[in-house]
């Protein structure tokens, strides 16, 4: 369950971070997975993926949770700028 909670709270934290909350896109679109090391990120399909390859964002997402408590962190990178 505490899984669950984290990976809801990282969605809305990437609806944050887009600066949209959750509109043009379906939280569906936003999937929260794990690499062989266990680091959490985003995989992005749709309108999701759309909007933030226009803006030209990359992710960073950290997660974390305890029994009765989750947090996500997501940070947005501009890769457009530099």
């Amino acid at each position: 369950m505490q899984t669950i909670a984290a990976n809801w709270a990282a969605k809305e934290a990437f609806s944050k971070a887009m600066g949209t909350g959750i509109r043009g896109f379906g939280l569906s679109e936003v999937s929260v997975l794990r690499n062989e090391a266990g680091a959490p990120y985003f995989l992005l399909t749709g309108n999701a993926r759309i909007l933030a390859d226009q803006r030209g964002y990359s992710f960073s997402l950290s997660l974390s949770h305890t029994a009765e408590l989750a947090l996500a962190f997501v940070i947005a990178y501009d890769c457009k700028q530099g």
